[in-house]
């Protein structure tokens, strides 16, 4: 018996082995299409929609065939090796290396539950990377969701082969595709099969997180609330790159440029990519999620679904939030990342290398005091000088407020973190050299004085790599402007900050992932802030803001200084917009230019501010505030979102009102 009970458990165990690595029962695009097809459940749900449309049963069947045709994939276990030994080289060539981690709480939770993965989007690579690391490390391949605009000659045919499925970026008229992608995701997950999307739903241009999009994430929720699929394991993932391959065109489409459809020309152009070197890249799972146990927090029943939609739109988003933090929480601080937020985070021209490397020192002296992970390229060297860094003198007060006191890089533990990190600091500045993001300027012998400065057309490009670490300083960055804010207006009572940081924290919700209510968040740092010595509060609850603290308010505001900036340029340009609307691609480009222009008379202080990305999510900032709208008009073979003011007087008076408040933030000091 005891015989018995081993080999059933080591069976078992080497099954569960097995699902892992290999995934589920491979079938051809033929077989699933022949399945769902016969399907009751798409049976059902098509003659629900013929019987709406006035159609044929036979003309839904066909249509949903062809649809199925177009969205499957046709995964070949024999096409999934070839790609990993071509993805081999080609990573080889133009990477420093690939660092992964996390990766074994994913492999556990594969034994399990089907995996959702869902990844940051910073890059086309993104797709490849994951496939090729789950691959890599023995678990099975995901079938990945991939816009249709990546399903071109010779290249569509060889993602469909390695597991890629291809989805309309829009198709909200056509009920039959819905139903039908619907019907073909759940046969995946009640199958066993990891499934890849992307929950901001396109490439991040600017280095951020995006906005979550809802469309598949709300089929996944539906299918675990329903009771259609028992459990799926959520799994945030982060990528970061030390340099972004499509870092060209990401600086042309922020200015106002066109996005560039992808194509075989593409392809053969993307060769010259294999003669340059992008330093490394930096893959992080998260804890996965158990989307059930999400779900049951929020008093949903599985199997009973949702009582309303409001609910579900709640518990909807509450998900996808989470995965958003957990995505966060998985990033890892690159060399590249700091030091372009140390670039970015001051007025001055340039600065010398030894400013520079103490400033680098400084903020991944707070990052690690934060919690943040640092990629491998910053945790080496200082491992290197563990004996020396742990000589230096403790933060005065509390972990992270003493290093926030010390982020202008003036203290000895700035210095010596600076000097342990030379070498990543040296590889960062050469990759930007060699990109021409930055100028150096040599004086004397002595490198230490050399002055880096950022290109000024390149700032926004520069604010990308910046970006990978800006959450970690957004609810500091915010209270820190509101700080400024009221230094300048005389209004330094906690009151009035505390007034001026909820604005703030409003205004770019749609910018960043806060955790908690506002109070909480700004009590934290305001406590943060007062054992800083970054500023004092008396009993009369009056603020006083020592002068030598200035430079880190100045620097932790930077963190969100440009986008405000950018918001301003949008809502001091909506109020001419004629009755009838205007294209919101041509009102954009309107407000590039009116961005330039003010750059240019200094209005702004911040290139990085006249992007398109942050114009974009300023008009949808004003659209939920109530003061435009958006629609979608055909204008021949094509459709055309138009934006429209909605200005009565009221609003018009509130919208001057907003105009000034903003124009008070960023006011040149």
């Amino acid at each position: 018996a005891t015989t018995d009970r081993v080999r059933f458990d080591v069976e078992g165990r080497f099954l569960d082995e097995h699902r892992v690595i290999k995934g589920p029962v491979t079938k051809s695009a033929a077989q699933v299409r022949d399945e769902l097809l016969r399907s009751d459940a798409l049976q059902t749900t098509l003659r629900s929609v013929a019987t709406a449309q006035d159609i044929p049963m036979p003309v839904a069947l066909a249509r949903a065939e062809a649809n199925i045709r177009e969205i499957a994939a046709d995964a070949r276990p024999s096409w999934v090796r070839a790609l990993a030994y071509i993805l081999a080289f080609v990573f080889g060539k133009i990477y420093g290396g690939i660092e992964l981690d996390g990766i074994g709480p994913v492999r556990d939770y594969a034994k399990r539950m089907p995996l959702v993965v869902l990844p940051s989007h910073k890059s086309h690579l993104d797709y490849l990377l994951i496939s090729y690391l789950f691959y890599t490390n023995g678990v099975a391949v995901p079938h990945i969701a991939a816009g249709s605009n990546l399903n071109f000659f010779p290249l569509g045919n060889v993602f469909r082969r390695a597991g890629a499925f291809f989805i309309r970026r829009s198709f909200k008229q056509d009920e039959i595709y819905a139903r039908t992608l619907r019907a073909y995701l759940l046969k995946l997950l009640k199958e066993g099969h990891t499934v890849e999307f992307f929950i901001e739903g396109g490439r991040s241009r600017t280095g951020k997180l995006l906005k979550p999009r809802y469309g598949l994430l709300g089929h996944v929720v539906d299918a675990v609330a329903a009771g259609q699929v028992h459990d799926v394991a959520l799994c945030p993932t982060a990528v970061g790159y030390e340099v972004i391959v499509e870092g060209q065109s990401y600086a042309r489409e922020l200015s106002g440029g066109n996005k560039t459809s992808e194509n075989v020309g593409q392809l053969f152009g993307a060769a010259t990519v294999l003669r340059e070197r992008f330093g490394r890249v930096h893959v992080s799972f998260s804890d996965p999620l158990s989307l059930r146990e999400l779900l049951e927090s929020r008093g949903v029943v599985p199997g009973q679904g949702f009582a309303t939609d409001a609910d579900r739109r709640e518990a909807l988003k509450r998900v996808a939030y989470r995965i958003l933090g957990g995505i966060n929480g998985a990033v890892r601080a690159t060399a590249s990342s700091v030091v372009a937020f140390a670039l970015l985070g001051t007025s001055d021209r340039g600065v010398t290398r030894a400013t520079l490397r103490a400033r680098v020192g400084a903020l991944v002296d707070y990052l690690l005091r934060r919690g943040i992970a640092l990629a491998s390229g910053l945790r080496a060297p200082l491992a290197v000088a563990r004996l020396a860094l742990l000589r230096l003198p403790p933060p005065p007060v509390s972990e992270v407020a003493g290093t926030l006191r010390g982020l202008d890089g003036q203290g000895p533990r700035a210095v010596g973190f600076g000097a342990a990190l030379s070498a990543p600091l040296d590889e960062a500045l050469a990759l930007f050299l060699e990109r021409k993001l930055i100028t150096r300027h040599a004086w004397g012998g002595d490198n230490q004085s050399d002055v880096i400065a950022v290109i000024p057309e390149r700032r926004a490009l520069v604010d990308y790599y910046k970006n990978y670490v800006v959450h970690a300083f957004a609810r500091e960055g915010i209270v820190a402007l509101a700080v400024l804010v009221c230094r300048r207006n005389g209004a330094l009572f906690t009151d009035r900050l505390q007034d001026e940081a909820r604005f703030l924290s409003s205004l770019l919700r749609n910018e960043f992932v806060f955790d908690g209510p506002f109070e909480e968040a700004y009590r934290t740092v305001l406590e943060q802030l007062n054992q800083a010595d970054l500023l004092r509060v008396d009993r009369a609850q009056r603020i006083e803001i020592p002068p030598e603290a200035l430079g880190t308010l100045h620097m932790l505001a930077s963190a969100v200084l440009p986008i405000v900036e950018g918001y301003s340029v949008a809502i001091g340009s909506v109020v001419g917009i004629p009755g009838g609307g205007v294209p919101q691609a041509e009102l954009t480009a309107r407000l590039l230019n009116d961005g330039e222009r003010l750059w240019h008379t200094g209005a702004l202080a911040h290139r990085e501010a006249v992007s398109s990305v942050v114009l974009d999510n300023a008009l949808e900032w004003l659209v939920d505030r109530g003061f435009g709208k958006t629609d979608s008009r055909p204008q021949g073979r094509r459709t055309v979102k138009f934006w429209n003011s909605t200005l009565d007087a009221a609003k018009a008076t509130e919208l001057r009102e907003l105009e000034r408040r903003v124009g008070r933030v960023i006011a040149r000091v």
